[in-house]
């Protein structure tokens, strides 16, 4: 048997290195087609079970809402909860900071929630109540303002537009969710027993206090967090335990949450103590209070509620 000289086993054995490194670490041998993309990331596939992003921004450190900007690419506004100044910061889906906000004519009075509209306006939930005693809770209205526009990335200031005191018809509830659907608010009690209420802020009325209507019973504790799509055809309710999803029935003078639902359990275990919800894609957003991000796709939801029926999206 012939002998190879060093030199011509060292040729010899380099592609048989090089095959092997690809199958290592590409996972084909050259040449070979590479394995089909799945629809979605790997991330995404978790439905909650794992964050697919975090929240850089040090000053960002316990994020009480969540609202996806209907009017500037890749935007998603937060803010803190109790004890921040007044601001709102933009994030992106990654949670990559962008731009803080301050909001003159307003103050951080445990701030828990942030909704948008079509018409491209934000609504700040400024009515935490933990001990049932305080009587100026409100909704804040503000412009949402272009968080990249300019050179700077310094903070830019805006200032409240309208401010709507209400109060609750039966009872004074804390609460942290409320979301807006065809112009109309809709604010949800946070209750740990008895029944949590869906209530209506139907015409809203500027620096007077607006009586809510208790239009709804929610069949789950605990709420801390809500959104309505902006075709006004879905609506999600977030609690410690469950991401509930209803489609909102066409009768306008229906509940919204009267229609066909669809509940996901998240638990302290999955998600920490998750506080923020917002529509993305059709799928979730989830943030909690440790920074991190999470989703639950489209295509999940879809699997189990049937396509909504078109409802009017007014602003």
């Amino acid at each position: 048997m012939r002998r190879l000289r060093p030199i011509h086993l060292i040729l010899t054995l380099i592609p048989i290195a090089v095959a092997a490194w690809a199958i290592v670490v590409l996972g084909t041998p050259p040449g070979a087609d590479p394995p089909p993309a799945s629809a979605d990331p790997p991330s995404a596939n978790s439905g909650l079970g794992r964050p697919v992003g975090r929240i850089t921004h040090s000053r960002i450190n316990e994020s009480s809402g969540l609202a996806k900007s209907r009017q500037f690419a890749n935007c998603y506004w937060t803010h803190n909860d109790s004890g921040d100044s007044a601001r709102i910061f933009a994030i992106e889906a990654n949670g990559k900071f962008v731009r803080e906000v301050r909001i003159k004519g307003a103050k951080n009075r445990d701030w828990e929630d942030i909704a948008t509209d079509n018409a491209g306006n934000l609504y700040i939930g400024a009515f935490g109540n933990n001990r049932r005693r305080r009587t100026d809770l409100k909704v804040l209205k503000l412009r949402e303002p272009d968080p990249r526009a300019g050179k700077s990335r310094l903070p830019i200031t805006t200032r409240v537009t309208a401010t709507y005191p209400f109060r609750f018809p039966d009872g004074n509830f804390n609460c942290e969710s409320l979301f807006v659907l065809a112009g109309k608010i809709y604010i949800v009690s946070k209750v740990y027993n008895g029944k949590t209420g869906l209530y209506l802020m139907e015409n809203p009325t500027a620096n007077r206090t607006n009586v809510l209507k208790r239009i709804d019973d929610v069949k789950e504790l605990s709420i801390t967090a809500a959104d309505a799509n902006a075709a006004g055809t879905r609506i999600a309710l977030l609690s410690y335990n469950h991401v509930i999803v209803f489609n909102v029935p066409v009768d306008t003078s229906a509940s919204p949450i009267s229609g066909k639902s669809w509940s996901k359990r998240t638990g302290w275990a999955r998600c920490g103590q998750a506080e923020a919800i917002c529509f993305d894609a059709g799928g979730l957003r989830v943030t909690n209070e440790k920074r991190q991000i999470f989703y639950l796709p489209a295509k999940t939801i879809n699997a189990h509620l049937p396509t909504p029926a078109t409802r009017p999206a007014k602003p």
